[in-house]
């Protein structure tokens, strides 16, 4: 019999999520691992003011407040 592969999906947030954020998360990324075993590790930061970062594998998916503040940033001063 052949084990499915498994994957491990961290969640960072500065706050909880509710349930539905959660369950649209869970579920937009288990559809990206069809047929594997998906767990999420969810993490509390807050650092990041507001927003939430996921990281699967090797790809961050950050939709934080803290990122869209730096690239505001960075657009200001590399226009001086």
């Amino acid at each position: 019999m052949r084990s499915r592969k498994k994957v491990v999906i961290r969640v960072v947030t500065p706050s909880a999520l509710d349930a539905v954020t959660a369950q649209n998360v869970e579920a937009v990324f288990t559809g990206r691992h069809k047929g594997a075993v998906v767990s999420f590790v969810y993490e509390l930061d807050p650092r990041y003011l507001g927003g939430i970062l996921v990281i699967d594998g090797d790809d961050y998916y950050d939709a934080t407040l803290s990122r869209q503040l730096s690239v505001i940033r960075q657009k200001l001063t590399s226009n001086e």
